[in-house]
């Protein structure tokens, strides 16, 4: 393959995978942030590897962005010595599920962003955002794996190929950071 056509084909990927993705999803989970703004509540997000990056670039964007309408966001990625000693300490498996266990309450909202929908921390964050009463959110891919029967609202972006779906992340926290801008400004 020439580097035009592993080019060409990635491009048309993305366009592909556009049309898949259901707007009225997005719509939907923009409509759980709003509650959760207006309700001053906190807003958790967590991802791994990539998705971590995403994660903490959503957070910069929103309390940046926004104006005075903030949210309280807390990224569950952002600190590495409190992930590093429950790694150590207790499992990687609740590196999430730990903070939330101290800091989430009733009313909040947990935020996930994953490809694949199978990463036990995120699984376990989840199950402990739906015993703390959180709302539960997801940035999906591939098919939505287990994560997509457990969260209360999610966008999947059906594509196998992490670059797309980690793209349509990204894509998706800065509609979600436009929308609230745009409202903020109104």
């Amino acid at each position: 393959m020439t580097k035009k056509q592993i080019i060409e084909d990635y491009l048309e990927d993305l366009i592909k995978v556009r049309k898949l993705i259901e707007i009225n999803q997005i719509e939907k989970i923009l409509d759980s942030l709003e509650i959760i703004s207006l309700l001053n509540k906190k807003l958790f997000i967590a991802g791994n590897g990539g998705s971590a990056g995403t994660a903490s670039h959503l957070v910069c964007d929103m309390v940046k962005n926004i104006g005075n309408r903030r949210f309280k966001m807390i990224s569950l990625v952002d600190n590495v010595p409190i992930m590093s000693a429950y790694a150590n300490d207790v499992s990687y498996e609740k590196v999430f599920s730990s903070i939330l266990d101290d800091l989430g309450e009733k009313g909040d909202a947990l935020l996930v962003l994953t490809a694949s929908g199978n990463s036990p921390n995120i699984l376990q964050a989840i199950e402990t955002a739906k015993k703390i009463g959180m709302t539960t959110i997801g940035f999906l891919g591939f098919d939505g794996g287990q994560a997509k029967r457990r969260l209360d609202e999610y966008i999947l972006i059906p594509s196998k190929n992490y670059g797309i779906v980690e793209d349509f992340h990204l894509v998706l926290g800065h509609i979600i950071t436009d929308y609230f801008k745009k409202q903020n400004e109104s």
